[in-house]
């Protein structure tokens, strides 16, 4: 199975990089950075950046994250939801660095997650650890 290389950086240097692969939102939050997602095969359209991400396995049977933007040295920002109606109710409660929370309040579905938090630089890590987004 497939792991992935996801990392934090300001939102031009994320769309300066190679669309190959690439998994990363539109917009980038209000620090102005935002997250990409590179798979193993991809790992060098990291362009430089890569020993400042992380690496992302397969998580375990019904485990979702959300990943923030923490800022530009590569970090990010991951909470975790046990089950998919734990990430619909409570991923509205994803820390927004700015000493709130995302909001939006309870979800429909996981897309509408990945959504929401793609508005603002994040990206939702599914149960296969597969990083995406809307």
């Amino acid at each position: 199975m497939a792991t992935y290389h996801i990392g934090s950086f300001q939102t031009a240097t994320v769309d300066a990089m190679p669309s190959s692969g690439k998994i990363a939102p539109v917009n980038g939050n209000a620090n102005g950075n935002k997250c990409v997602a590179y798979e193993d095969a991809n790992f060098s359209n990291l362009s430089g950046k890569e020993a400042s991400t992380q690496q992302v396995f397969p998580l375990p049977a019904g485990i979702y994250w959300t990943v923030m933007p923490f800022n530009d040295q590569g970090p990010c920002m991951y909470c975790s939801f046990y089950t998919l109606s734990d990430l619909l109710n409570n991923a509205q409660f994803t820390p927004d660095l700015a000493g709130g929370a995302i909001g939006g309040g309870v979800f429909g579905t996981s897309d509408d997650v990945a959504s929401f938090i793609a508005q603002v630089g994040g990206l939702l890590i599914l149960p296969a650890g597969i990083p995406y987004t809307i």
